[in-house]
């Protein structure tokens, strides 16, 4: 979508209510239904539609982490955080933002908890960083207490527990991971070249969509971190780099992007290039 479309009507509060309803009709549904009525087919399906909607979950504890959910109700859009990250998996809300703050801050250093250690820089390795860096052993021992509570003591049954929830959270961490961090982090010829430390994927709406809620469009998030998931692609870069120097500050000001202005004007002045040394690379 151009820059310059205007936002869509939505509000934070109503597309995170969209996404909890949209979770708790499909979690009511396939238990009622239960794994062993489907087809293999109808298996996958099912497991592929709830790591969409965990992946929704997490996306909506990243942007209350950011404000976008309520910006005018700090109490409230945590409220909203907590509870995602906590049906997504026992997440702390408060910790997760501490480190998500790092991220921001010292994208691409020793100091980035989403980056590599500079020596395991394939994907798989990679992923297995990520996580350790953030699953805790009390999260593991808690998801580990609530399947085995729902399983044995209230009887729900295991193919259900694995095919809607078990198996679906943990490729929506996959998901996250590889369309959310490795391909938009990695290096590129110029991902380290300006405070950004960020690749776009820009690729069909719908995929966009579909692959990590727009998040392919992380230039455009590190620049305007409060720029909600559905209105990322308002924001292209590509777009950007069209702006004159003088339409920058509306931009920020359009969307709200907190100290977004030193890094959206990087756009309009010649590359400037990173200290390496913060870089185990």
């Amino acid at each position: 979508m151009p820059l310059g479309v205007a936002p869509f009507s939505w509000n934070g509060c109503t597309v995170a209510l969209l996404i909890f309803f949209t979770w708790i009709i499909s979690i009511f549904a396939a238990f009622t239904l239960g794994a062993k009525t489907l087809s293999p087919a109808q298996c996958v399906a099912f497991t592929g539609w709830f790591t969409f909607l965990y992946t929704g979950l997490f996306v909506t504890g990243h942007d209350a982490m950011h404000g976008s959910i309520a910006p005018a109700n700090s109490r409230l859009n945590d409220a909203f955080g907590k509870l995602a990250l906590l049906l997504y998996g026992l997440i702390s809300y408060e910790d997760l933002r501490q480190a998500h703050g790092y991220h921001h801050q010292f994208p691409a250093s020793h100091r980035d908890p989403d980056f590599h250690n500079g020596c395991d820089i394939h994907p798989v390795l990679w992923y297995l960083q990520f996580m350790r860096r953030y699953w805790t052993l009390r999260q593991w021992m808690g998801i580990v207490i609530l399947y085995n509570g729902l399983h044995r003591l209230l009887g729900v049954p295991e193919a259900d527990l694995l095919v809607f929830w078990a198996i679906p959270s943990l490729l929506s961490s996959v998901q996250l991971f590889y369309f959310g961090t490795y391909l938009v982090h990695r290096q590129m010829p110029d991902t380290y070249s300006t405070p950004l430390c960020a690749n776009s994927t820009y690729w069909p709406y719908l995929i966009s969509l579909i692959t990590c809620y727009h998040f392919g469009y992380h230039r455009e998030h590190h620049a305007c971190p409060n720029v909600p998931w559905w209105q990322l692609p308002q924001i292209s870069w590509q777009a950007i780099e069209q702006l004159s120097p003088q339409a920058i500050p509306q931009l920020a000001e359009k969307y709200s992007c907190d100290n977004s202005g030193k890094a959206l004007a990087t756009m309009s002045s010649p590359l400037v290039q990173r200290d390496r040394t913060r870089l185990k690379t």
